[in-house]
């Protein structure tokens, strides 16, 4: 089986929202990567539109014309204060076209496979469509926060699936944005609560 590794950068995009990537990669992740994550988040901008599409699709145009090429996928949530919602949240493969989420798995290459919810959660294992749809369903649609994305990670390991990513969305009025990572039984996660957002 080939390995993989996971990765969780948080920065400021150019307007100071706070931003989350969660991403799946064929090789260790080193320091130089991480900065070019960073910088992603950091020149990212758009203008602010109360539209749930149109947040999403502007995140996902944009990173998806800038993904290194060993990025095999990646999750992004991103707060912005006083939107309604859910949005913020993108999942899967930056190389492919973007598809809106619809609880459904699919393969997306690499020996990947996605399933999403409108409004998330979100997740990207190694693995079969059929058993990223499986773990997806123990939670609901617009389910926020860290929640959700644990009872998820644990179905994860229970079924030994070596790597895989989550994420929630991160903009609206009652979103909380989380990014979830798995590498063997290994859990990492960032969480736009409140108190992380003050940690800039």
């Amino acid at each position: 089986m080939n390995r993989f590794a996971t990765f969780l950068v948080k920065d400021l995009t150019e307007g100071g929202y706070a931003m989350v990537i969660a991403g799946i990669c064929p090789f260790s992740f080193t320091d130089s990567m991480k900065d070019e994550i960073s910088g992603l988040i950091r020149n990212y901008s758009f203008k602010p539109i109360d539209d749930v599409f149109m947040i999403d699709y502007f995140m996902a145009q944009y990173f998806s014309k800038f993904a290194p090429e060993y990025v095999l996928a990646w999750g992004i949530t991103m707060h912005v204060p006083q939107m309604s919602g859910p949005t913020g949240g993108i999942i899967g493969n930056p190389h492919s076209e973007a598809d809106s989420a619809n609880s459904a798995g699919e393969y997306i290459g690499s020996g990947l496979s996605v399933a999403a919810h409108p409004g998330g959660p979100g997740i990207v294992i190694v693995g079969d469509p059929q058993t990223a749809r499986e773990i997806l369903l123990l939670s609901k649609p617009s389910d926020g926060g860290k929640t959700p994305l644990f009872a998820m990670a644990r179905r994860t390991i229970d079924f030994n699936i070596p790597a895989a990513i989550m994420i929630t969305d991160g903009t609206g009025f009652n979103a909380v944005g989380c990014a979830l990572t798995i590498e063997g039984s290994e859990i990492k996660y960032i969480s736009l609560d409140r108190s992380a957002l003050n940690e800039y």
